[in-house]
């Protein structure tokens, strides 16, 4: 860009500064007149000629034989090789230099260099610093300091220098909200594991005193050891979502099949509080997944509904199925979350009930939303029927034929 913009300036400059053929006649034809002056006359007779060309035209200056300036326009130079001699009747030489319209055929050329020069300089300058400011920001990357951006430091610029700015401004900020939330899955689960191992200690401590307690201090040490390997097979399950390391099998499977099996579990196991649980609008939905990441997903959200719904409460798990998409609805008599903590439900050891009588780790909606995002799907809560309980989506997309999606079957 630099080299054709100072091609063009000097080509330009080359035309603008062509001679002008008419004025460098009328020099010459001065220039004669001069010469006739003196050699006629001496240079008495010519100068009155020479000092008015000299403040008007400034067309000619007179030289001695040794080049030392004696009237005319003392901005033209003496150019020995152009130069006219005359001799004046006494005998004196002296040098006519006449003024040349034409500049030089290098002048424009020359021009143009310095102009290219100046403006690669500034370009070098306009595109080096936001690229130092990248290269820094790369660096401070590199030693752990994920909060650094670059955009504020390139201004408002709008070219491909500013886009890159911006994705490294992104790529930053998703490593740091990543690391992030790594040390607090790792704060969480040392807090969750705190409790336990603390329980357990006690139980050994007492069992050491207390030998004749020793079938009741076993039975609460088998309780810990269970709800540690439980925390344990979670936050692994977890991590293998998160790290995208599955050991499933993706095949095509019915996904109604799969929740009806959910629900007819649960709704047994909800007969302890007299809860019901029933699935409505069952339609057979066809698709290529992983059955026990989705079995995962479908199963933690509705146990986790029946597990904060109150005695003699209905659980509702709602499905309906368009062209491309499962919908299903899974809708309890909860105390329900207030609409600002909806999102924070799926947070891994994110916990909003106070009642510590629920038992928990707070990992089960985080693996559903997982095994669901993985699959391409959505997950999301709203608020109930009326305001009351809590309601979560649960969008899964159809993928792979759908030759097979010709069963419908209700559950009472």
């Amino acid at each position: 860009m630099a080299t054709a913009c100072s091609f063009f300036i000097g080509v330009g400059l080359l035309r603008m500064t062509q001679s002008d053929p008419a004025l460098d006649v009328v020099n010459a034809e001065l220039a004669n007149v001069v010469t006739r002056l003196i050699e006629t006359g001496g240079l008495e007779s010519a100068e009155p000629l020479l000092v008015q060309q000299g403040a008007t035209t400034r067309a000619l200056a007179l030289y001695d034989s040794e080049g030392r300036f004696r009237l005319g326009a003392r901005e033209v130079s003496l150019l020995p090789r152009s130069a006219v001699r005359v001799r004046s009747p006494s005998g004196e030489i002296y040098q006519l230099a006449i003024a040349n319209s034409k500049m030089s055929g290098a002048t424009p050329f020359l021009i143009g260099g310095a102009v290219s020069i100046v403006f690669s300089a500034l370009l070098a300058w306009y595109f080096s610093g936001p690229l130092a400011h990248l290269k820094r920001g790369f660096r401070f990357i590199a030693r752990g300091q994920l909060s650094t951006r670059v955009v504020p430091h390139v201004g408002a610029r709008r070219d491909e220098i500013a886009d890159l700015a911006r994705e490294f401004d992104g790529m930053a900020a998703q490593l740091e909200k990543l690391w992030l939330a790594q040390q607090r899955l790792l704060h969480d689960v040392s807090h969750e594991l705190r409790s336990p191992l603390t329980r357990l200690q006690v139980a050994v401590g007492l069992l050491r005193q207390s030998p004749n307690e020793r079938p009741e201090m076993l039975a609460r040490v088998e309780r810990e050891a269970g709800r540690l390997e439980r925390l344990l097979g979670e936050v692994l399950t977890l991590a293998r979502l998160k790290a995208g390391d599955t050991t499933g099998r993706v095949e095509k499977l019915d996904l109604m099949d799969l929740i009806a099996a959910i629900v007819d579990d649960a709704h047994f196991e909800a007969q302890a509080k007299r809860c019901r649980v029933r699935l409505e609008g069952a339609q057979a939905f066809v698709t290529q997944a992983d059955g026990e990441l989705l079995y995962r997903a479908y199963e933690n959200v509705i146990r986790n509904a029946v597990k904060y719904s109150p005695p003699e409460a209905d659980v509702v798990v709602r499905a309906r199925a368009t062209a491309r998409d499962l919908v299903v609805e899974v809708i309890d008599e909860g105390p329900g979350v207030c609409e600002a903590e909806r999102g924070e439900i799926f947070d891994a050891f994110r916990r909003l009930d106070q009642d510590q009588s629920v038992e928990g780790f707070g990992l089960g909606l985080a693996i559903a939303r997982e095994a669901v995002e993985r699959h391409g799907g959505r997950i999301w809560a709203e608020a109930g029927p009326n305001g009351l309980g809590l309601r979560i989506f649960i969008v899964v997309s159809l993928r792979g034929d759908t030759d097979d999606r010709v069963t419908t079957r209700r559950l009472g």
